[in-house]
């Protein structure tokens, strides 16, 4: 999860997070899970 004063502020700050999270998971041994095989949802 990331967070930003502004929309794109927050999407700019989603880079920092993933690799954080990433991180965590290596640090841990937590698998991290490949792309998903079925497309995202378009509203």
């Amino acid at each position: 999860m990331t967070a930003g004063d502004t929309p794109a502020e927050a999407l700019a700050n989603r880079e920092e997070a993933m690799a954080a999270w990433i991180e965590s998971c290596l640090i841990s041994g937590d698998p991290i899970p490949g792309p998903a095989k079925s497309p995202a949802p378009v509203a």
